[in-house]
């Protein structure tokens, strides 16, 4: 990584989700588990706390 963030503000809204009336990206339970997973990952190996809200992966 480059930038060496403090934090990460992960605001991992489910409004991508297939069923929600809101979003337009159809990704699956699957999917939104996956994009979850990869960005915590992704911080936790860089040392980097997150805040998150609505993770998915964390349920």
């Amino acid at each position: 990584m480059i930038y060496q963030p403090d934090v990460v503000l992960y605001d991992a809204g489910v409004d991508v989700h297939h069923d929600d009336r809101l979003g337009y990206l159809s990704l699956s339970s699957d999917g939104l588990y996956a994009r979850d997973r990869y960005v915590l990952d992704l911080c936790r190996h860089a040392a980097i706390p997150v805040a998150a809200a609505d993770v998915l992966a964390a349920h």
